[in-house]
């Protein structure tokens, strides 16, 4: 924990699994040898996550018998910042919790290096997919969801960690304070960040914040992955289009000439 808090830096080792890289022989791809390619030339770390339906024990349980997610084949992520929106209920979460857990994240949130869970709550979704990724690999990274945020900043206390935080405890901060903290002190470029609902205790200004300290760490070759239950509640001007079934039958893809795309789960 030391090592990460310090620098801000974890490298991952690299999996056979999930990095597709070279042409597999295999034929039984949607994409064929689109996907290894595409993760060549992608800028982002994640660049597709597929489900493995053929694993999969039964689409009438939980997690899998959710409709965005019983009709997930695999979800491209073409741009650096990505929001998979929806209503309560739709399945967001579960998704971003599992491709957090599948990234090498606790399912309470933080580093890769704050392996501690409070309540178990995954799905263990993450265990049916695939996580295409391209050969760069994040240098720094955080899993940010609302709920247990609280348990995260208790544990960075318990750390003494809180110097890698702004040399003040989140927990004597508010909540839209200490998440604001959070990108402005520890986010320091060069990662992968995946956020659960981070609008939820910020003001519109706070948004606005939020948005430019984003802006500054894409620049600086950052990927966020975002689930929000409103998507106006983001600021950002987006063009729509239809996505493939071969994307995901439950998805729409809304591709924007600049830097973000958003997945609406229904």
């Amino acid at each position: 924990v030391g090592s990460d808090l310090r620098n801000g830096r974890h490298q991952s080792a690299t999996s056979k699994r999930d990095l597709l890289l070279l042409p597999s022989g295999r034929d039984d791809w949607a994409d064929g040898r689109i996907a290894p390619m595409r993760a060549v030339a992608s800028s982002n770390y994640v660049v597709e996550v597929r489900l493995e339906r053929e694993n999969v024990p039964s689409f009438d349980a939980f997690p899998f018998s959710v409709p965005s997610i019983r009709e997930l084949h695999e979800l491209e992520f073409p741009k650096p910042v990505t929001f998979l929106v929806g209503e309560n209920g739709s399945g967001k979460s579960t998704i971003i919790e599992a491709l957090a857990v599948a990234s090498g994240f606790s399912e309470e949130g933080g580093t890769r290096n704050m392996d501690f869970v409070e309540r178990r709550s995954q799905s263990g979704l993450h265990q049916y997919l695939r996580l295409v990724r391209s050969p760069r690999r994040p240098g720094d990274g955080f899993f940010l969801r609302a709920e247990s945020f609280y348990n995260v900043a208790t544990m960075i206390d318990e750390l003494g960690a809180t110097p890698w935080y702004g040399g003040k405890s989140l927990h004597a901060q508010s909540h839209g304070e200490a998440f604001l903290t959070l990108l402005t002190e520890k986010f320091t470029g060069g990662g992968l960040y995946i956020l659960d609902e981070p609008e939820a205790a910020l003001s519109p200004a706070r948004q606005m914040a939020m948005l430019a300290r984003m802006h500054e760490l894409v620049v600086d070759a950052s990927q966020f992955i975002i689930a929000t239950p409103r998507r106006s509640s983001w600021p950002i001007p987006t063009r729509r289009s239809t996505s493939s079934a071969k994307t995901s039958r439950a998805s729409s893809i809304t591709r924007t000439p600049s830097t973000t795309s958003s997945c609406a789960t229904s």
